[in-house]
């Protein structure tokens, strides 16, 4: 959640930066915390949904602002794949030995 709340920083300071309306800032804001309210306890079946509430947020920011959008990529991407491994059983060549 690190990670996430870190880039989430610098898309926020970019956004300011470019003069974004405050609500487009709150929006992630508010779209990231309840992602962490979902992962901390862990409930798995509102983590998928409320991920990809967040990545809608983070797609409309790109669009929005297109010389971010390398980075709210990125952020899409890691999202989902974070949301991925922790709902869905890992697959065998993914366990270690």
């Amino acid at each position: 959640m690190y990670a996430f709340a870190a880039s989430l920083g610098e898309l926020t300071q970019n956004l300011m930066d470019a003069g974004a309306p405050q609500h487009t800032i709150d929006q992630l804001n508010r779209s990231f915390g309840n992602v962490r309210d979902v992962v901390e306890p862990p409930n798995t079946d509102l983590l998928g949904p409320v991920v990809e509430k967040m990545c809608d947020a983070v797609a409309a920011v790109g669009e929005a602002y297109p010389l971010l959008a390398e980075k709210t990529v990125d952020l899409e991407r890691r999202l989902r794949d974070f949301a991925r491994r922790r709902v869905e059983p890992p697959e065998f060549d993914d366990i270690p030995f």
